[in-house]
Order: C-alpha cells, then structure tokens, then sequence
C-alpha cells in the first residue's frame, strides 16, 4: 500500500499524525490560529476530525498519553502514531510517526499502545540525544 507521503509534499497539520504531534506542542490559542488562519478542520476521510472541541479534546488525550493517533483522518486504509521532538532548546524540531494499515491494528487496542510507547520512547531518546532535558514529551500539559 502507498501513502500519500512524499518527499518535498505538505499535508494538513490537524488531520496527520506527524501533524498533530507538532500542534500538540503548542498552547490551544496558538492551534486555533493556526486552524482559523488555514481554513479549519476541513473533511479529508470520513474519520477526520471535524468538530473543534472533539479535536482539542483529541490533542488533550495525545498531551496525557506522550503520543497523538491519527485513525485514518487523512488516509481512510492508514493508522499512525507519532510523537514531537525537541531540540536542546526545548524547542519543537520535528516529528517522528509509525504507520500502519488499520486493518492490522483494528480492535487491538493493547498493540496501538505497544506502537505509541515504542514511538514517544524514541523520539524522547532522540530528543535528549541532541540536548533535550525535558522528562515529558508534552511536559508544558502534563
């Protein structure tokens, strides 16, 4: 199966796993903005997230568990977990995701959070490699 991912190509930010793993670093007044200024939450699968509170409420739930989900927001056959990492600044660099048919994790909640452990575990451990000192992922929400 081929994704819509490639090299150079932008994606929404709100309906991505990599995506939301950027947002969810950021204050809900800045995510709004950033919403309200690229023309909100627009439908890309029937899965995406279209309803405001639902979304921050997702965001939310990511922040508490280290990891965000996109449950075939942006792709309807592709399940992804991603998580952010941060420079030595703390800064937000970039974002690392796994990526799945949702058909092989479908119904199996105890392997979606086997692959969010493995995702936030390494992009922590990527985090601190180059400088991070944080102990959370999303430690500002935590």
């Amino acid at each position: 199966m081929r994704t819509s991912a490639r090299i150079g190509s932008n994606n929404p930010l709100y309906c991505t796993g990599l995506g939301k793993a950027l947002l969810a670093t950021m204050p809900d007044e800045q995510v709004k903005a950033i919403l309200d200024k690229t023309g909100g939450l627009q439908p890309i699968t029937p899965y995406t997230v279209t309803d405001e509170a639902r979304f921050f409420g997702v965001l939310n739930e990511a922040r508490q568990r280290g990891y965000v989900i996109d449950d075939r927001e942006h792709n309807s056959e592709v399940f992804c977990v991603a998580a952010p990492i941060y420079n030595a600044r703390g800064k937000v660099q970039a974002a690392l995701s796994i990526a799945s048919l949702f058909s092989k994790v479908k119904d199996n909640p105890e392997r979606i959070a086997e692959l969010g452990s493995l995702i936030s575990t390494a992009a922590l451990t990527l985090s601190r490699r180059i400088g991070f000192r944080g102990e959370h992922l999303y430690q500002e929400f935590c």
